[in-house]
């Protein structure tokens, strides 16, 4: 059986795993600093048992900081292309982007080269769009682009 300080424990690790799932669909830099504050949370839980509102003021703090103190930071470095170039915006910034086809993207998912980067990619036609094809990115969803071939 679980004791009343375990619980509390557990309690902020779960909180802290959902909002990282939450920050790795949708990459916006917010969960991820509320996801620390969890985790700092949950020391405070540890050590201090019961302490419900310096846990609730640990978590808030911590993510209020990461938030304004860390992520312009975080998304300044994730915006910048390789080649110098800015994208704005965390998702929304890859649409209009140019890539290259890595293998033979069709409607089931292929690859394409973005940003320095491998990316999943649907076809936004019908066509399937072979290896080594310019693209031109149209839309995102979660983390697969759809791309329109480039001639």
């Amino acid at each position: 059986m679980l004791t009343e300080v375990e619980v509390e424990v557990i309690v902020w690790i779960i909180v802290a795993v959902l909002l990282v799932l939450v920050e790795l669909h949708h990459l916006a830099f917010f969960a991820v600093f509320g996801a620390a504050g969890a985790a700092g949370a949950s020391i405070i839980a540890a050590i201090a048992p019961h302490a419900i509102g310096l846990q609730l003021l640990v978590f808030v703090g911590v993510a209020v900081l990461g938030m304004v103190g860390v992520r312009p930071f975080v998304s300044r470095a994730f915006a910048r292309r390789r080649d110098g170039v800015i994208i704005h915006g965390v998702h929304g910034g890859l649409i209009g982007a140019r890539g290259v086809a890595l293998d033979a993207v069709s409607t089931n998912v292929g690859h394409i080269k973005l940003i320095g980067e491998t990316w999943l990619a649907t076809s936004a036609n019908d066509v399937t769009i072979p290896a080594g094809t310019q693209v031109l990115v149209t839309a995102v969803t979660g983390t697969t682009l759809t791309v329109w071939p480039i001639e």
